[in-house]
Parts: C-alpha cells; sequence; structure tokens
C-alpha cells in the first residue's frame, strides 16, 4: 500500500481489498516473466533467461499434478472459473475503481458535519 501509516481502523478494508482483488488481479490476470534458461557467462557468473509471459495461475496449471498443491474442495476448474469471470482490462478496471474508493476512505475521510 506504499510507505504511508495505515491506521488500525482501516486494517480490515486493506485486507478485504487484497483478499478480493488485488490477489485475484495479480494470480489470474497480471502477467509475470518466468525464468527459461539459465547460463554461465565468461567470468562463471549465473545469467538468467527470462522469455515465457504467462499469469501464475497459468504457470501453476503447468506444473504436473498441480491439483495435488490445492486445498481440500478446491479444484483447477474452478479456479479457472474464478480467470475467465472477467477479461484482463474489465478487471484491472475493477481493482483501480476499489483501489480509488479504498485510498478515498482512508486518506480522505468525510469530514462529519456538526
Amino acid at each position: 500500500m506504499g510507505y504511508c501509516h495505515i491506521n488500525q481502523k482501516d486494517a480490515d478494508a486493506v485486507n478485504s481489498f487484497y483478499q478480493n482483488f488485488l490477489n485475484p488481479y495479480i494470480n489470474f490476470h497480471r502477467p509475470s516473466l518466468f525464468l527459461t534458461d539459465t547460463t554461465h557467462d565468461k567470468q562463471g557468473r549465473e545469467c538468467r533467461v527470462y522469455g515465457v509471459v504467462k499469469t501464475p495461475h497459468d504457470a501453476f496449471k503447468g506444473i504436473p499434478g498441480a491439483q495435488r498443491f490445492l486445498r481440500d474442495g478446491q479444484s483447477l476448474q474452478n479456479l479457472d472459473t474464478i480467470a475467465m469471470q472477467y477479461s484482463d482490462n474489465e478487471f484491472v478496471e475493477l481493482v483501480r475503481k476499489e483501489e480509488r474508493r479504498l485510498f478515498q476512505k482512508i486518506y480522505f475521510p468525510q469530514k462529519q458535519h456538526r
């Protein structure tokens, strides 16, 4: 959430934003670079080559036997349903809207009328 202090009274709202919006965005909609190769240069230093672009969800599905790493009652089909609920662009718009709403609540609360 940056480098600003978050009051304890706002911690539940921040946690809810992470659970409901930011984490699903990162896991299902935000592409990431994944390591494809490791080589060594002339000095013997390790050089990593990143070339595969996919979401963490897609990378997880590519693991052989990925189902065994899921919690009881969860399935890859359930995760696919979550991933396909919104397009990438639709979900990022939703995340930004909720982020603005959260920041408005935390940093610019409405003044109480007396």
